[in-house]
């Protein structure tokens, strides 16, 4: 079943099998009971190549679990079945037309900072219809995986910021899909200057162009365009802003040392570092050299904790 699985026609296998499960229980199942009760489904997998395929490599491993459905294949196809088929013969070509609409809703989710992916709750409480049919459609399945796995090198460093505040400034006013890039020039320009200058965000941003050209196009046309003078400032600023936030290392520090520890988890106390070190404790968490100094000094104490 391997080669099959998360392929389009896995659904075809997929759903005979849970056919012959429901309405053909007991071991072995018996041939009367498939041809009586799944014969829709066998004759769905039956003209899928890839479906009947794995039926017979099965039968020849398990043959008593699968000589039941292996002989419903063979069946004359019933009406109800002719009609199904046609219209799972289309699938693919209707599946690949809502690749659209699952990018479209996924764009319009807002994104999460810390790990540069749709927010699932919005993802979830939005799209399930979508991305429902998404799974089942290689290529849009593929591209949406593609995109995240583009992301994720950029995800919880310094330069994450830019990428999410463009990807933001695209989702607030260039909703629709696949957003225009005039919109984008118009609306994002300054954003977009702010991510072309940081390599990894520019990275990131051709990486998942690849992916999903459709939702990437505008943003990575934006980039290209002269720098207004808005993101002149805004960018110098930007580019001072690792050796402003690594200055707060020690301010950081030294606030949650100020702390007394938690005898139980040998952690400063979170009431303390909330109620006094928030403002340093927020420049830490964009800076990796602090978060990572404070994380690390966690995992150090935790062995140790309630010993």
């Amino acid at each position: 079943t391997e080669p099959l699985a998360k392929t389009e026609e896995a659904v075809h296998f997929a759903g005979f099998m849970e056919c012959m499960r429901v309405h053909c229980p007991g071991f072995p199942p018996k041939k009367s009971c498939a041809a009586l009760h799944c014969s829709v489904e066998a004759a769905s997998c039956a003209v899928h190549s890839k479906c009947r395929h794995t039926l017979e490599c099965a039968d020849k491993c398990v043959p008593e679990k699968y000589t039941a459905a292996l002989a419903a294949t063979d069946l004359p196809m019933p009406q109800e079945a002719v009609v199904k088929t046609s219209m799972l013969r289309q699938s693919p070509a209707l599946l690949g037309a809502t690749i659209d609409d699952t990018l479209a809703c996924i764009s319009s989710c807002p994104m999460d900072d810390s790990t540069l992916q749709p927010s699932p709750l919005c993802v979830l409480e939005s799209c399930t219809t979508n991305l429902a049919k998404c799974l089942f459609s290689s290529s849009c399945r593929d591209g949406v995986m593609c995109e995240m796995k583009c992301t994720e090198p950029l995800a919880k460093t310094e330069e994450a910021v830019h990428f999410a505040g463009f990807m933001e400034c695209m989702r607030v006013h260039c909703p629709g899909f696949p957003p225009k890039k005039s919109c984008a020039a118009l609306h994002c320009s300054v954003e977009a200057a702010s991510c072309a200058v940081h390599s990894k965000c520019r990275h990131t941003l051709e990486c998942a162009d690849k992916c999903v050209p459709e939702k990437y196009t505008a943003a990575l046309a934006a980039t290209d365009l002269p720098m207004p003078q808005e993101a002149v400032v805004k960018t110098s600023m930007l580019r001072q802003s690792p050796a402003l936030l690594g200055a707060t290392i020690d301010d950081t520090l030294a606030c949650i040392s100020s702390c007394p520890m938690d005898d139980s988890t040998l952690q400063p106390s979170p009431l303390c570092v909330l109620e006094s070190c928030t403002t340093n404790l927020a420049k830490c968490l964009f800076s990796s050299s602090c978060r990572d100094g404070v994380m690390c000094e966690m995992k150090c104490t935790e062995p140790l904790a309630k010993t």
